[in-house]
């Protein structure tokens, strides 16, 4: 058996062999023919690896299977693939297992399909935006407002959305928008690619519009240019013709549509980026195929600033989403290290964001894992810059400080600098979103125990309540020194929300906690923000969440209250014993629901599963009670407290939209 094992083995070496030789002659041959066709000026170039990079990677195949496992076999780097280029900026990647179907047409220069007919518009052509007749390059260009406006609202993008990273350049967008102006009206000769220039320009001056202090947040301009831009990507045929520009505009109209509360769409069309993304293989280093040093940035910028959105994003909704980091080699821009150093931190927590997507979602996740990741998102911020570190939120960071003089330590003052203040800002908020979103389930689990810290979830209940009011506080701080633009900045009041869903859970279903004091301080301050600022909050989403967090707290009241008179046994959990609680619990963890459309007193969906037995189980809880300094009990006093931290905030009226 074993000579017939190795007959096999020889045969297939020698059938690798002989493929590994024939797809490298086929390249070079397609290499050289590409050469000495280049004079044609909007020919296409195929860019690929040198022959000794293009070799076939055998797999080792269980022996089971009857084939001989090759225990000493070195790994192998696989062919990066076949990168198309076109004159314009159109590129397409076909991976190195490709079909030699698609391999023979890329490589023999068949970047498009076959042309359209002038006069019947392909369905596939107005999809997704409904556009049901592309426009006239010169109707759209004439919609350009004069060229000093453009500029301001360019640079009320810059100042307002780009802090949070953008994936064009500002020089580059300058260089286009000048050449648009350029063209005075003219129709260019590559059409398609100057539709799309078009489209990015006009939803850049949508979000400019939509950032624009001088105006409503709800300003119509706003959506006048992101229709524009709609109209612009679909005249320029972008599902067909890729570029770096269509992924860059996609994704910042995913961002737009985040902002205007179309949140269902904002997911769609970072979808459609992502697919775009990995046609053209931004996710394969562009070093790969001998680029030049600025399109090889280029490319590693759109990838970044679209696989770390889209994995954030994706943690927001706990879908699947993103590429598992070893899937893709790009490589972080240079101009990542230039700066406060927030675009590298803030992909390094993308990347463990996707690790945790990956853990969290599966049918059966592992605690244990993703306390490993956990750890790993300390150590990332542990490495935040110093001048992008957070001193408000940090004070409630009790678990790493425990006075306040550590925290003054080791940030810095309050800035006023609005780049500084927002990316500071922002790298707290997705680190605590990702931990609470990470936690959570196993959170809810724990509060419903008698006493939540001794549960084999401690760590995570711990860790869930310290980010929660770490959100919160992030939010007080931000509006303090930002009270008007961070109105408009979405996903901070949100996370904010969440954190004080999670807060009130502590009042609502274990009202005997010793944390109910601290939670309800919490609860109130995030009340009397949202209750100041409803004039000048654009979504009515946030009203809604401010009624939602009174009939919470009203909630956590009673239930303190009737705790505290009542005084049931410790050993009996609150959380059993009210059918309103496990109503409240379905919101924030992992119980299931059955919603029919229309009925608004759904039913919850009972399993009858035993509780798993966890009672062998060991977890390496911190080796110092932190409690007493998140309630600022501490034996020099009230540390923590702040001017946020009030309780005369009891009585708010809703005010409606």
């Amino acid at each position: 058996m074993s000579k017939y094992r190795a007959a096999i083995a020889s045969g297939e070496a020698v059938l690798i062999s002989a493929l590994n030789k024939l797809l490298v002659a086929s390249k070079t041959s397609a290499a050289l023919e590409e050469q000495a066709q280049s004079s044609a000026p909007s020919h296409d170039v195929t860019v690929s690896p040198t022959p000794d990079q293009a070799m076939i990677n055998p797999q080792i195949v269980d022996g089971t299977t009857g084939i001989a496992p090759t225990l000493d076999a070195p790994d192998q780097t696989p062919d990066v693939g076949t990168l198309v280029m076109n004159s314009d900026g159109r590129s397409k990647f076909i991976g190195q297992s490709a079909s030699f179907q698609w391999l023979r047409d890329e490589i023999n220069g068949y970047l498009e399909t076959r042309p359209p007919s002038p006069t019947r518009l392909q369905a596939s052509e107005g999809f997704p935006f409904h556009i049901h007749q592309p426009g006239e390059f010169s109707a759209l260009w004439e919609r350009l407002p004069p060229k000093d406006e453009v500029a301001y609202l360019i640079s009320c993008f810059q100042r307002h959305i780009a802090w949070n990273g953008s994936p064009i350049l500002e020089s580059d967008l300058s260089s286009i928008l000048d050449w648009l102006y350029d063209l005075a009206g003219t129709i260019p000769e590559q059409q398609s690619m100057a539709f799309q220039r078009l489209a990015l320009v006009y939803i850049v001056l949508a979000l400019g519009s939509m950032l624009n202090m001088e105006v409503a947040a709800d300003d119509p301009a706003s959506r006048c240019f992101y229709k524009l831009s709609q109209e612009c990507l679909v005249s320029g045929k972008f599902l067909v013709h890729n570029s770096l520009t269509t992924v860059q505009t996609l994704s910042l109209m995913s961002k737009f549509t985040a902002y205007a509360g179309m949140r269902d769409l904002a997911w769609q069309i970072r979808g459609m980026a992502n697919r775009i993304m990995l046609a053209m293989g931004l996710h394969r280093d562009g070093e790969s195929w001998n680029l030049s040093e600025k399109d090889l940035e280029d490319r590693r910028r759109t990838f970044w600033e679209a696989y770390s959105t889209d994995v954030l994003i994706s943690s927001n909704w706990d879908r699947p989403g993103g590429l598992h980091p070893d899937l893709f080699d790009t490589k972080f821009p240079k101009d990542f290290d230039q700066g406060t150093g927030f675009e590298k931190q803030r992909c390094r927590m993308a990347v463990l964001a996707q690790e945790a997507l990956q853990e969290s979602l599966k049918v059966r996740s592992n605690y244990d894992k993703l306390r490993e990741i956990w750890h790993k998102i300390l150590d990332v911020e542990s490495a935040i810059p110093f001048q992008l570190r957070n001193r408000t939120a940090l004070m409630f960071m009790v678990s790493k400080y425990q006075t306040l003089a550590e925290v003054e330590a080791n940030t810095p003052p309050a800035s006023t600098n609005l780049q500084l203040v927002f990316q500071s800002h922002d790298l707290i908020d997705v680190a605590s979103t990702l931990i609470l979103s990470m936690f959570r389930p196993y959170f809810v689990h724990a509060v419903q125990a008698p006493d939540p810290a001794k549960s084999v979830y401690a760590e995570a209940y711990l860790a869930v309540i310290e980010r929660s009011s770490m959100l919160i506080a992030n939010l007080r701080s931000l509006h303090s020194i930002f009270p008007l633009i961070s109105t408009r900045h979405w996903f901070f009041w949100n996370h904010a929300f969440a954190g004080a869903v999670t807060i009130a859970t502590i009042c609502i279903a274990n009202p005997g906690s010793p944390l109910v004091d601290q939670a309800m301080r919490d609860l109130n301050s995030i009340i009397s923000l949202y209750t100041n600022v409803q004039s000048g909050v654009p979504q009515s989403l946030l009203k809604r969440n401010l009624q939602w967090l009174l009939e919470l707290r009203a909630k956590g009241l009673e239930n303190i209250e009737a705790f505290r008179a009542g005084q049931p046994s410790e050993t009996i959990s609150p959380a059993a014993t009210s059918e309103e609680t496990a109503e409240h619990l379905l919101l924030v963890g992992w119980r299931k629901k059955l919603v029919e459309l229309g009925q608004r007193d759904a039913a919850p969906f009972t399993e009858n599963c035993q509780e798993t037995d966890l009672s062998g189980a060991t977890f390496n809880v911190p080796g110092f009670d932190f409690l007493p300094q998140l309630l600022g009990l501490t034996a020099e006093g009230s540390q923590f407290t702040t001017e946020f931290d009030s309780m005369d905030m009891l009585d708010f009226g809703f005010m409606p939209e």
